[in-house]
């Protein structure tokens, strides 16, 4: 499942199934992938595919 396929745009969608699929390679610990993103997230795991989903941007709630 990929964002946007008619625009040419390959990046992963949170809801794909390649999202933290791929089997661990040790030899892409320090690669990046297309858009220059590390491809081991930080919890370790790795995507299928040349692209690496962008982790969420953490929201914070400030209640006064």
């Amino acid at each position: 499942l990929f964002k946007k396929v008619a625009k040419n745009d390959f990046n992963l969608r949170p809801d794909s199934p390649c999202v933290g699929a791929a089997l661990p390679a040790t030899w892409l610990m320090d690669a990046l992938d297309l858009n220059g993103r590390p491809r081991v997230s930080k919890d370790g795991t790795q995507d299928i595919g040349c692209y690496q989903l962008r982790p969420p941007i953490a929201t914070t709630l400030s209640v006064r």
